[in-house]
């Protein structure tokens, strides 16, 4: 019997490794998208043809991020993840518009910010209200 936990002990921590091998060079991908699309002249954006959409893509970029964080995040578990990962969401948001600003044809939003902010904690309301209702229905 001990020798069965052990073996399902380390093939959870090797399943986590894995994770993490494979998650951590997304996110750091995906960061270095999000600051690249940041140095991008205005006039060389999709923003310029169709500013319309501007808002809901500000609002999908983040809410991948706030995914992609998700998953890679727990898995280095600690009682201040849901910390971390808000307070990285809101450092992106913020960070992406200051750069901006010193872009040549881009500007620094506030609407922008307030976009990004509710596409990346959008994800993180909803699991912690899904997270609420099951310990509620557990206890």
């Amino acid at each position: 019997m001990t020798n069965y936990n052990t073996k399902n002990i380390r093939n959870e921590e090797l399943s986590v490794f894995m994770l993490k091998l494979v998650l951590t060079p997304i996110l750091i991908l995906y960061l270095s998208i999000m600051v690249y699309f940041s140095l991008i002249p205005g006039d060389e954006l999709v923003d310029t043809l169709v500013p319309e959409y501007s808002v809901i893509l500000h609002f999908l970029e983040f809410l991948g991020l706030s995914i992609i964080l998700l998953l890679c995040f727990p898995l280095y578990a600690s009682k201040y993840t849901k910390t971390y990962i808000a307070s990285m969401v809101v450092f992106m948001a913020l960070i992406t518009e200051a750069i901006q600003y010193f872009v040549p044809g881009r500007f620094f939003s506030s609407l922008d910010i307030a976009v990004n902010l509710s596409g990346g904690l959008l994800l993180s309301l909803i699991i912690y209200i899904v997270s609420s209702k099951n310990k509620n229905k557990n206890k």
